[in-house]
């Protein structure tokens, strides 16, 4: 008796493509970028939910991409389809030059102890959401708690007051809303001794 010979599908390997960081020269290939990456998933991620499908696609995504990726997960929540994902994907990154100029803003944005504190925290948080949370409900919400934010926004003001800088890092800041008030009082307290 003849066994049938099972059918044996050989099944590459197939690499990760090359993480999409957000950069201006990305960019203008983001396109193409998740053409590369939608044909990825078609061959590695075949029979996974679009939820775990989103999770990776997450997962080619790094340093502001990553950023951006995360905000709009969190307000979207598991509902964010694959192709949601997609369409604000292109949107967002696809030859934006609304994208470039916020990002040219972040970049000139310093802090001058000439500028209120309120009025420069406003401007960068504005500059932020702009660039990783997008507009929307709830976009205002984390931003206050968000490390990496304050990470970025305590940069801001050791490139332009190394002063200021050093006395808010003394209460070790870590989000952003710790920022904010750490410099709040590292300027009061450095004009308080300035008068005295």
């Amino acid at each position: 008796t003849e066994l049938p010979v099972a059918e044996h599908r050989h099944t590459p390997k197939i690499g990760m493509p090359d993480k999409f960081r957000g950069s201006a020269k990305e960019r203008a290939k983001a396109a193409e970028w998740l053409g590369v990456v939608d044909d990825w998933l078609s061959l590695t991620a075949r029979g996974l939910s679009d939820a775990e499908q989103v999770k990776l696609f997450g997962q080619v995504l790094a340093d502001t991409a990553q950023t951006w990726y995360q905000g709009k997960r969190q307000r979207r929540g598991l509902g964010w389809t694959l192709a949601e994902v997609y369409a604000e994907f292109l949107h967002d990154y696809s030859g934006s030059t609304t994208y470039s100029l916020w990002e040219s803003q972040l970049e000139a944005l310093r802090y001058d102890r000439k500028k209120d504190v309120t009025a420069f925290s406003a401007e960068f948080e504005s500059i932020v959401s702009r660039l990783y949370l997008s507009e929307g409900a709830g976009a205002g919400e984390h931003i206050d708690e968000s490390r990496m934010v304050g990470a970025m926004f305590g940069e801001k003001i050791l490139s332009g007051d190394m002063e200021v800088w050093r006395e808010a890092k003394r209460s070790q800041p870590k989000t952003f809303l710790e920022w904010k008030v750490a410099v709040q009082d590292a300027v009061s307290l450095l004009d308080q001794v300035s008068r005295a």
